[in-house]
């Protein structure tokens, strides 16, 4: 637990950012990729982590880089520190297990500005299958069924 005491932490608990946050909803784990004026920023929010570690606070690394040359954008050495540290959890418990593969994920943002979110460890269902169904249709998000007898549940689309 000392070596995340120079991150930020939220006085939240994961009860209620699972009750209450969608990605938590679907998913154990969060990456928020975003860019905008020339600054790349990654947002971190891993149940994975958290309960692998035993923390009972919140820890959410959050750095940011310069875009083009994508240098660490901090302006002390604590920030270095920081950086560093969440870095290292960021390429530890999430999917992206090296700096390339991190970075490729901004390069996925082809405009000057924009977002990207990737939710992974979803949750499943009681038959094994995942609680969303993404290939029924490839322009959607859906809801699977609570059966393996059961169809995908889809909007109606006059609804929409």
């Amino acid at each position: 637990m000392e070596s995340y005491s120079q991150l930020n932490r939220a006085q939240l608990s994961f009860d209620y950012l699972h009750t209450n946050s969608g990605s938590m909803r679907i998913g154990n784990d969060m990456m928020l990729f975003t860019k905008k004026d020339g600054v790349l920023t990654c947002l971190f929010l891993s149940r994975s982590f958290h309960e692998e570690e035993k923390l009972d606070e919140v820890v959410v690394p959050l750095p940011s880089f310069k875009g083009s040359e994508k240098a660490p954008l901090v302006e002390t050495p604590e920030d270095k520190k920081k950086h560093d540290i969440e870095m290292h959890l960021i390429l530890k418990y999430s999917p992206f297990r090296c700096q390339k593969d991190f970075f490729a994920q901004f390069d996925k943002l082809k405009e000057a500005s924009g977002t990207l979110v990737i939710i992974y460890n979803m949750k499943l269902l009681n038959h094994g299958g995942p609680e969303l169904d993404i290939v029924t249709n490839p322009r959607d998000i859906l809801l699977a069924s609570g059966s393996e007898n059961e169809e995908t549940v889809e909007p109606d689309a006059e609804m929409l």
